[in-house]
């Protein structure tokens, strides 16, 4: 589902193009897929790791200053007792690599502007494991190897639930039967019939 690309030119068509809705229709309904041809030096210094200096495998972003980088690369500089940004030294923590997430949309620019890429990783690892006799698990896409994209959220509690800071944990007040009122602090009790 690729196109032609050569060292400064990549062109995307078919049905790559048609999920992006790269299909134009003429008054006569009939389909043409738009043709996108872009010179790839315009933006390679965006699709390009600054440890690796290769395109972005598995592109992790850190959250505190949105640098993005090959996950092997993170971990590797990580492993080695690194807890600051690889490019801008802004600290992350003693656990760094939480700090940084999957970036699909910029893995999937890279994906569709050089479709070899994906294909060759694949093919490495395979060799990698059979060189090993490792059997591995038989996924459908490179994508489902990717971890997922926002740890799950927390449910939020109840609205009557939530207290703020320092408010005392008791629960809500009791409920005043119907034919009642409820007795105000400081008065005597309840009034009837109402």
């Amino acid at each position: 589902a690729g196109g032609r690309s050569g060292p400064n030119l990549v062109t995307s068509r078919g049905a790559a193009a048609s999920r992006a809705r790269g299909i134009r229709r003429s008054m006569d309904g009939e389909e043409t897929p738009i043709v996108l041809t872009f010179n790839t030096n315009d933006v390679n210094q965006h699709l390009l790791c600054p440890l690796c200096n290769g395109y972005f495998r598995q592109a992790h972003t850190i959250t505190e200053c949105l640098h993005t980088f090959c996950r092997s690369c993170l971990i590797r500089a990580f492993s080695r007792g690194r807890t600051t940004c690889p490019q801008c030294d802004v600290a992350l923590s003693t656990r760094p690599l939480e700090k940084a997430i999957f970036d699909g949309t910029l893995q999937a620019i890279v994906d569709k502007c050089f479709p070899h890429l994906e294909r060759e990783d694949a093919e490495r690892e395979a060799e990698f494991y059979a060189q090993r006799g490792i059997k591995r698990k038989q996924t459908t896409t490179a994508a489902s190897d990717a971890p997922p994209r926002h740890a799950p959220r927390r449910t939020p509690q109840r609205r009557e639930e939530q207290r703020p800071l320092g408010s005392p944990a008791a629960g809500p007040a009791p409920r005043t039967p119907p034919g009642q009122v409820a007795a105000m602090p400081g008065t005597a009790g309840a009034a009837t019939g109402v």
